[in-house]
């Protein structure tokens, strides 16, 4: 189109066109691009739907466009600019010095203030993320979107531009360790203690241990996730596209029963009843929605953080935590070895030879399942919090899975161990 009506603008400087221009649009007539139009606001958000579109997990694909919209929105509140090749590097440092000063309610434009500035990471996303969005109307870049005309598309990249005046963060400097939940201290069972009264809020927080899971899988968790004793992540509501396996002690499990809506697909809707006890206005609590507990999960995250003199905590702390006491390290190292052993690499190992939700991960989960007990064990209180089992109870579980691979005379030959008799008339008396 050559005009744009949303954007009340003809799109030439000429007087006599842009009235003739005019006329048309108020009759509705169709009017045709000339060569000397430019890429309006309409067209390129259109470009970044398509283009988030086409991956092939369509909740990725929506995520991802919901991120680039509320940047992108952002942007135009700072900078209203009328088509996309008005934006150079003067526009681009224009904007991003008032980023840096924009406080966090600002950016998202919410009803309440707060005197909080944004982090330098969510300033540098920003960036990245109007830099990846005019990429795909970048004259010969790799990733650009074809279909489009040579008049709309832009020569070069401003947000690239002005890449040296993007503020590093101070984080990236120091060398800190990942927050993590301290054992010692047991910051985590007084973490714990502040979901006294909402029980469904604690069990997230203890199955988003036991399952290692991202807030957005954890808030999406459905009963038919559940098989038995494992909890089976579809590729679909997984990170990357590829799903994974967790385990969960049986006591969890009775208690995720416990507090089961059976109005309800997922696992934790019960956690708008502990959102409506502590809300001043309960009244008005809409209902579950998994987006919307994330947001509301995050809240009661950050205050219960700060009663126990740990403000840094978030629930990728769980995550974190769980990754290093469980040694996933060096259970991903098995995995490597594996994979030299086919001479090939573990990304093109995972892609060509094994299932993604096949024995690989159930194993991973179970040698994961057994070092988190072990290593929480240290830790009576905090174990039966979790719902470890007795390390008796696994031990015999153990012993039981391997009688049932065991020939009858191994299992004679155990029996007699076991009893304490002499192993040297073994012989004797299996014949």
């Amino acid at each position: 189109m050559h005009g744009s009506v949303q954007e009340k603008s003809t799109r030439t400087d000429a007087v006599e066109e842009a009235k003739r221009v005019a006329r048309r649009i108020i009759r509705g007539e169709e009017v045709h691009a000339t060569a000397t139009g430019s890429l309006t606001l309409t067209e390129f958000e259109q470009i970044q739907r398509e283009y988030h579109g086409r991956n092939a997990r369509p909740e990725a694909g929506q995520s991802s466009l919901r991120e680039f919209m509320g940047i992108w929105k952002s942007f135009l509140r700072v900078c209203p600019v009328k088509n996309v090749h008005e934006v150079n590097e003067r526009v681009a440092l224009k904007y991003l010095r008032r980023l840096e000063v924009m406080s966090k309610t600002e950016n998202r434009q919410c009803k309440k203030t707060a005197l909080e500035i944004l982090a330098v990471k969510t300033i540098q996303k920003h960036i990245r993320t109007l830099a990846g969005a005019w990429n795909l109307v970048r004259e010969g870049h790799s990733s650009r979107v074809g279909g489009l005309l040579q008049h709309q598309l832009v020569q070069s990249n401003p947000w690239e531009g002005i890449r040296n005046n993007v503020p590093e963060d101070p984080k990236d400097l120091d060398d800190e360790d990942p927050v993590q939940f301290e054992l010692i201290d047991n910051d985590l069972g007084r973490f714990l203690d502040q979901f006294e009264g909402h029980p469904a809020g604690e069990l997230f927080i203890i199955t988003s241990l036991r399952c290692w899971g991202r807030i957005k899988e954890m808030t999406r968790m459905e009963w038919s996730w559940l098989q038995g004793e494992y909890v089976v992540i579809p590729k679909i509501s997984a990170k990357g596209g590829r799903g994974k396996v967790a385990k969960l002690p049986p006591s969890i499990m009775e208690r995720l029963n416990a507090i089961r809506d059976p109005s309800s697909p997922f696992v934790f809707a019960r956690w708008v009843e502990d959102f409506k006890r502590s809300s001043t206005r309960p009244g008005r609590v809409l209902p579950f929605n998994p987006n919307r507990m994330i947001g509301q999960m995050g809240d009661f995250i950050e205050a219960a953080a700060l009663a126990i003199g740990r403000p840094e905590i978030t629930h990728h702390s769980c995550r974190r935590t769980v990754m290093e006491l469980g040694e996933l390290a060096e259970l991903r190292l098995a995995e490597k070895t594996s994979a030299e052993k086919l001479q090939t690499t573990v990304g093109n190992k995972r892609r060509n030879y094994t299932k993604r939700l096949g024995k690989k991960a159930f194993s991973l989960a179970d040698g994961l399942y057994a070092n988190l007990t072990t290593a929480l064990h240290d830790f009576p209180a905090i174990a039966t919090r979790l719902g470890c089992e007795p390390l008796a109870t696994l031990a015999e579980r153990e012993a039981e899975a391997l009688m049932d691979r065991l020939t009858p005379i191994q299992r004679q030959r155990l029996a007699k161990r076991l009893l304490g008799g002499e192993t040297d008339a073994d012989g004797q008396v299996v014949a």
